[in-house]
């Protein structure tokens, strides 16, 4: 009787190791996984280039008149000597602005273009890092040329002051440009945070799977055991043939 209980006791244990066993190596597995996609390549941040519809200026100039007491003339800095690769852009947005000028003051006021030039690049090189700056001076050129060419504001120019307007247009651009900048390092901050927490977070999945593996291990020591158990019991007992004096 106790053998038949003992029989059924080791084969019931038998069967909740394999049990447990294979629901541990279902976990292994599954948190591995998660481990593995927790702790992939880190995201590239990608250059920041914002874009300035032309529209949007458009819409702040010609809102209305007071709008006009919102721009203030930027200082000029002294001309650098090296040879600057956004000097054709800063050229660009100079001659757009001294031509709306001329037209918004029907030829009464021209424009100093090498001033304009050198308050352009003062505002594009008041940036980060050149590339940033690059994209001001690209950006602002063809802003410039766009809002500039419209005709609502060139009417709004004409009711008021054109180098207050194009005062306005260059502190506008700026405040937009600086908005997506700010904007864009915001979301790739909060990436960068993203990819941290699921990283630690794959850290602690990976440790959690070594330790289930761990106990599945011992647990399939546990059932060599038992099975070594079930077999030691099937052995016949050694008998002494020596006859008895």
């Amino acid at each position: 009787m106790l053998q038949k209980l003992e029989n059924i006791y080791l084969n019931i244990l038998r069967f909740v190791v394999i049990l447990v066993a294979s629901i541990l190596l279902v976990v292994v597995a599954f948190t591995g996984i998660n481990a593995l996609l927790a702790m992939r390549l880190e995201p590239v941040p990608k250059d920041i280039v914002p874009k300035v519809p032309a529209q949007s200026l458009v819409d702040e100039l010609t809102h209305s008149e007071a709008a006009s007491t919102l721009g203030k003339p930027a200082t000029t800095l002294q001309p650098t000597p090296k040879v600057d690769t956004n000097q054709a852009y800063y050229e660009r947005a100079a001659k757009a602005i001294g031509q709306f000028i001329e037209k918004g003051s029907q030829g009464q006021e021209k424009a100093d273009l090498q001033q304009i030039t050198q308050i352009v690049k003062s505002r594009a090189e008041g940036q980060d890092d050149e590339k940033l700056t690059a994209a001001y001076a690209q950006e602002f050129a063809e802003t410039m040329e766009k809002t500039f060419s419209n005709d609502a504001v060139l009417q709004r120019a004409r009711r008021s002051s054109p180098i207050e307007v194009a005062n306005q247009a260059l502190n506008l651009f700026t405040e937009k440009f600086h908005h997506d900048v700010l904007q864009a390092k915001g979301e790739q901050s909060q990436k960068q945070l993203e990819y941290q927490q699921k990283k630690a977070e794959g850290i602690q999945s990976l440790y959690m799977a070594l330790g289930t593996f761990a106990t599945f291990l011992s647990i399939v020591f546990l059932s060599l055991v038992i099975r070594i158990e079930r077999n030691l019991r099937y052995l016949a007992p050694v008998k002494d043939d020596k006859p008895v004096v």
